[in-house]
């Protein structure tokens, strides 16, 4: 169940969001086209073939094909035409959304639009409005998404342009979704469906299916769901969607499995199970071929974990074994913790068939360590735990010394009596005891004295190691709480105030509103607005979307966008080599680092510029943060809760750093990580 439903967000995210206004290039050799373009004359064929080549080179080359886009914007510029002008802003605009630049994204298109409004193509300006929603859409801000939608679909239906208006209501189903509004979803979903296949055409056809199964699987109607999954696949394969088709294979395969998981637990319909296994295996393979096909990590890991499933289930045990084995390979390179969770839930059910009890809960140990790092559950036992396990070192250091205490107290003891007897013996013997009682004693003493410095010792490094551990634990415990807290303002919360503004509007249009109530409640709604914008600024600093969706380097690089949009000081970001994946805690604690040393000197350096460099190499990483402010004596520094957070944070990373600085000469702070 949990597996479906990670596949259908991505079903929904390929659905949810379709950018339009590009020209989509067929296959041609890019650097000839680029070529070839250079010695054509200036006009608007030569635009519209930078625009093509621009969107071709996405796909390989994502630096090239932004300058062709602002190749195309300069040449529209100088060639004076607003409507080439307005297609390449909006190319260049779309570039940004896919790059998960979405403020970037929105300001570029507000000036396509601005421009487009000056003519008369009215599709042309409902394809920025769409994409300008699909902005707001990416960042969770789903009432003025919505808003956007809804202008763009009247468009579309009054110039009729029914197929984008098919896949609009395809976006708006989706956002409905998003805000728990299903059954307006449902109404959405089956006008697209209507709408498709009045214009019978097969791409749209095909997504809008694919849409309402996702939702007739919400409601546990998974005989529906698959026959309505079934039905797209015709129509997308005609249209050559090899990503759509495989997603669809993988859903209806976990359709049926989840259907029979179902009939089996409450012991109905067990005559069909079996046959619901088969046909899932069939569908399984079919997803596996296709994404075997597309090379890409996130569809091969679904498509081999949901195939191993079914496999245990049908017995087939060595086939299930090579199947995770697969999977592994694969949710190893998109490193989700999601995906490890669903890894080793399914392998636990396969040890499990297979009587190895050991594997299964080592299996289970791992599932729930990694569901523990989605949720947060683990932190504050981790602490507890060193803190008994130090405890009874404690004591038993203590309880050891005891034992030494008395067996000295004991030799000392005997030592005496023996004295006492060779005392009364004679004076030579007397001499003799004396000597050797001396000499053991003092040996007794030293290893006593050692074993008491060795114990200390140990003492000391548990107390480290524990330090160390709670420092882990509190950083990990810090940013899981600041995920929750943002996942939980975003979907729920910004959810519950984007549904009661929508209600709040809708029945404004149908009430009779005295004067004075009218602009208490105009008020009202916009007090709404800045609750929510002000909850999506603290949640987006709480955990930034950049950051968990394409990793440090974008995160840092959004966040200069961010800071350089106030226009009173500028951020460069430069990021160099190409080294080994990050674990996602030490990306958020690097990210947290820049962050802290950024406000510094935002706050007390008054700085114009801040410069910021991230390198890997073959024995670490470095991170470097100049600014161009008013400096400061070292000799004189003192640490207050910004340089400790981030001496925390480099310790708990095993690194070091090195501030340099002096009066009105700026200051540079250089980190190395090792890995």
């Amino acid at each position: 169940m949990a597996l479906l439903k990670i596949f259908c967000k991505s079903l929904l995210g390929i659905f949810l969001i379709f950018s339009v206004g590009k020209s989509m290039a067929q296959s041609f050799n890019t650097d000839s086209a680029l070529a070839a373009i250079a010695k054509m004359k200036d006009d608007t064929v030569k635009v519209q073939s930078l625009r093509k080549v621009g969107a071709k080179l996405e796909e390989t080359d994502k630096e090239k094909s932004k300058r062709t886009y602002w190749d195309a914007i300069e040449l529209s510029k100088k060639i004076a035409s607003d409507a080439e002008l307005s297609e390449s802003l909006t190319g260049y605009g779309i570039w940004h959304i896919n790059m998960g630049l979405y403020d970037t994204a929105e300001v570029i298109l507000r000036s396509a639009l601005e421009i487009a409004n000056r003519g008369t193509n009215k599709i042309n300006q409902a394809n920025i409005i769409t994409n300008i929603g699909n902005t707001f859409t990416y960042r969770t801000n789903y009432d003025s998404a919505l808003s956007y939608y809804l202008i763009a679909i009247d468009m579309y239906e009054k110039e009729k342009n029914y197929k984008r208006a098919a896949l609009l209501y395809i976006n708006i189903s989706s956002l409905y979704q998003q805000i728990h509004l299903f059954d307006k979803a449902k109404i959405s979903a089956k006008k697209a469906v209507d709408i498709s296949l009045q214009i019978n055409d097969t791409s749209a056809i095909g997504k809008a299916y694919g849409n309402l199964a996702n939702l007739q699987y919400t409601d546990s109607l998974w005989d529906e769901s698959i026959t309505t999954f079934k039905k797209a696949l015709p129509f997308l394969k005609y249209s050559g969607a090899l990503n759509f088709i495989q997603i669809v294979y993988n859903n209806i395969a976990d359709a049926y499995y989840t259907k029979s998981g179902y009939l089996q637990s409450k012991k109905t319909g067990i005559d069909d199970v079996h046959i619901d296994y088969s046909q899932a295996e069939k569908y399984a393979d079919s997803s596996i071929q296709i994404a075997l096909k597309l090379a890409r990590p996130l569809n091969l890991a679904g498509a081999y974990i949901i195939n191993a499933k079914i496999l245990t289930k049908l017995k087939k045990y060595s086939q299930a074994e090579e199947m995770f084995v697969h999977a592994f390979e694969n949710v190893k390179k998109i490193n989700d913790n999601k995906y490890y969770v669903n890894y080793y839930e399914g392998l636990a059910d396969l040890h499990l068939a297979q009587r190895k009890y050991k594997e299964a809960y080592d299996d289970r140990y791992n599932k729930d360590l990694y569901y523990a790092k989605l949720v947060d559950e683990n932190a504050q036992d981790k602490l507890q735990e060193m803190d008994a396990k130090y405890e009874s070192q404690k004591k038993k250091s203590q309880i050891d010394q005891l034992e030494k205490d008395k067996e000295i107290q004991a030799i000392t003891i005997k030592q005496k009596n023996t004295f006492n007897i060779f005392l009364v013996s004679g004076i030579i013997g007397l001499g003799l005891i004396s000597f050797l009682f001396y000499r053991n004693t003092k040996r007794k003493q030293q290893i006593a004295v050692q074993q008491q410095l060795i114990q200390q010792k140990e003492i000391v490094q548990l107390q480290q190691e524990k330090q160390f551990i709670a420092t882990n634990s509190i950083l990990e415990g810090q940013e899981a709480e600041r995920s929750r807290m943002a996942k939980d303002l975003h979907d729920g919360v910004g959810g519950m105030l984007s549904g009661i503004k929508l209600n709040l509007s809708s029945m404004k249009g149908n009430m009779i509103i005295q004067e004075k109530d009218a602009l208490l409640f105009n008020k009202t709604i916009s007090q709404l607005d800045n609750a929510i914008s002000e909850m999506r600024r603290v949640a987006h600093n709480m955990m930034p979307e950049a950051l968990i969706k394409f990793g440090l380097s974008e995160a840092i690089q959004d966040y200069c966008d961010g800071i350089n949009e106030s226009h009173t000081v500028t951020m460069k970001f430069t990021a160099i080599g190409q080294g080994e994946l990050l674990e996602k805690s030490t990306e958020v604690i690097l990210y947290r680092i820049v962050q802290e040393l950024s406000n510094n000197a935002l706050k007390h350096a008054e700085a114009k510029n801040i410069f910021i460099q991230f390198s890997q190499h073959s024995k670490g990483l470095s991170l470097v943060v100049e600014d161009d402010g008013v400096g400061f004596d070292t000799g004189q520094i003192t640490k207050g809760a910004g340089l400790q957070n981030v001496q925390s944070r480099v310790d708990y990373l095993k690194g070091n750093w090195d501030i340099k600085s002096e009066i009105g000469s700026g200051t540079s702070v250089n980190i190395e990580i090792p890995l």
